[in-house]
């Protein structure tokens, strides 16, 4: 599917150039990813943020001094229970075996996986929190409990773990190229509220591959 919405205005461009060819504040409108490697046009409202554009990340921030974000990752799998920066060992880089071994993993309540259609692509999307009283951290974390959940199997580059205090929504989606893409929504305490970034995520059209 092709998007159609015409970009928005140019605005004044990336604060990081170790972040691609992101776009910095934006106005209201709709922007196009440049670098990103399944093309992605999406909607926010003013005073949100564009602070990655890369081959296998996307970053969306909304307003104000906040922690919260948008990401996008083009080729995840599930991160390694050991913390070992790397992937789960037998566990198949798909939305449903992802999902399946997040449920059983300790420290980690998870929502129900539930179908999606995020533009065009389709997969699974749960909420995942770290249990109430779990002490689990990961070795050199300075004793933070946390759960891995992402890692990145390229061109993402990531290593994504729920902490205490902060809601994830999680989509999976299958990509154009076999791979999953994942969109991890982070709430942090005193953020913008889940259902409000959530409603920007459903702004998304991947541009695919003609079918």
């Amino acid at each position: 599917m092709t998007p159609t919405a015409e970009p928005s205005p140019a605005p004044t461009g990336c604060p990081n150039t170790e972040h691609g060819a992101c776009l910095g504040p934006l106005l209201a409108g709709t922007y196009s990813t440049t670098e990103f490697r399944t093309p992605l046009t999406y909607s926010v409202p003013d005073g949100w943020s564009n602070q990655e554009d890369l081959p296998g990340s996307f970053m969306l921030v909304p307003p104000g001094d906040t922690s919260d974000f948008i990401g996008v990752y083009d080729g995840v799998a599930a991160a390694s229970a050991d913390c070992d920066e790397s992937a789960q060992p037998g566990i198949e880089a798909t939305p449903e075996a992802m999902a399946e071994w997040y449920a059983g993993l300790p420290g980690l309540e998870l929502s129900e996986p539930q179908p999606v259609t995020i533009g065009g692509l389709i997969g699974l999307v749960f909420n995942a929190a770290l249990a109430e009283g779990y002490t689990g951290a990961c070795p050199g974390a300075d004793d933070v409990p946390a759960v891995p959940l992402l890692i990145g199997a390229g061109p993402a580059s990531i290593h994504h773990v729920a902490v205490a205090g902060t809601a994830t929504r999680a989509f999976l989606l299958g990509g154009p190229a076999g791979q999953t893409i994942a969109i991890v929504v982070s709430d942090a305490p005193d953020g913008v509220p889940l259902e409000e970034l959530d409603t920007v995520v459903h702004t998304f059209e991947f541009d695919l591959p003609a079918s």
